[in-house]
């Protein structure tokens, strides 16, 4: 799998979580996620996901590779338009042509240094905070919310992709917004990525509705089952692993669609 990172061009409104570049608007007392937001950081988060997804699926899931572009420690590609042009917070059809807007014109921008075709998952780490909670109030309210696209949602796309972009995720670089700061609640991205990478691997989403917990599997929901987001629940991902790809128990019918979570 690659990783791209992305910022976007700058902006002082304060419906979003920082500037457009990574690190701006976070304080630097995070113990969860701490700043820099650098190279090293994502390349942490990876380590996670690949020893998170090699330990569930016991060994029969491996990545050969997980790769960050640009190269240098602190740079990121920056695309042409502030934060809140790919959420304008109105409706959900524009929402999702503004996702798909945010991912195709970053692999385009990073096609000059990567060969798309050498990896399977492309995974796209933008600047600032996922509208991924609702805590019940929103100072960002055009925040980025976190997502898969999957290949019917790049057929919409009318330019063009680098060959090899069929798919992949669009994730924040912290999940650890100003709202639930002031309540000393600190999140990770760990929760959230592991969740979407078991959409790209073709898991469902089990969504929780009031008391029927029997359709709810802990990663499932949001990611955010497990110590502040920090991890997801190995058993129950790797029973839909074993699922997706005939090993172990239980057997499984997974006939019906994955779902993307935006």
């Amino acid at each position: 799998m690659c990783a791209i990172r992305v910022e976007f061009a700058p902006d002082s409104l304060s419906g979003t979580t920082g500037d457009g570049s990574f690190g701006s608007g976070f304080p630097d007392t995070l113990k969860i996620d701490p700043l820099p937001h650098d190279r090293a950081y994502f390349e942490d988060h990876l380590r996670f996901l690949v020893d998170y997804y090699e330990t569930a699926s016991r060994g029969h899931l491996v990545f050969e590779t997980a790769d960050i572009y640009p190269a240098g420690d602190n740079t990121a590609y920056r695309v042409a338009y502030p934060m809140w042009h790919y959420n304008y917070n109105s409706d959900t059809a524009l929402l999702n042509d503004r996702l798909i807007e945010l991912f195709a014109e970053s692999v385009n921008l990073a096609a000059g240094d990567v060969n798309f075709l050498n990896y399977d998952a492309i995974l796209l780490f933008h600047a600032g905070v996922g509208k991924d909670f609702n805590i019940g109030f929103d100072n960002s309210p055009f925040d980025i919310p976190s997502a898969y696209i999957a290949e019917h949602d790049l057929a919409s796309f009318t330019g063009s992709l680098p060959a090899g972009v069929t798919r992949g995720l669009l994730l924040p670089e912290s999940q650890n917004q100003i709202e639930t700061l002031e309540f000393g609640v600190e999140l990770s991205l760990n929760g959230v990525m592991v969740k979407l990478f078991g959409n790209w691997l073709g898991m469902p989403d089990l969504l929780q509705h009031g008391n029927r917990r029997k359709w709810c599997w802990p990663m499932g929901n949001d990611g955010s089952r497990f110590r502040e987001c920090e991890c997801g629940c190995t058993r129950a991902s790797g029973r839909m692993v074993a699922c997706l790809y005939g090993f172990g128990r239980p057997a499984c019918d997974l006939s019906f669609r994955p779902r993307r979570h935006c």
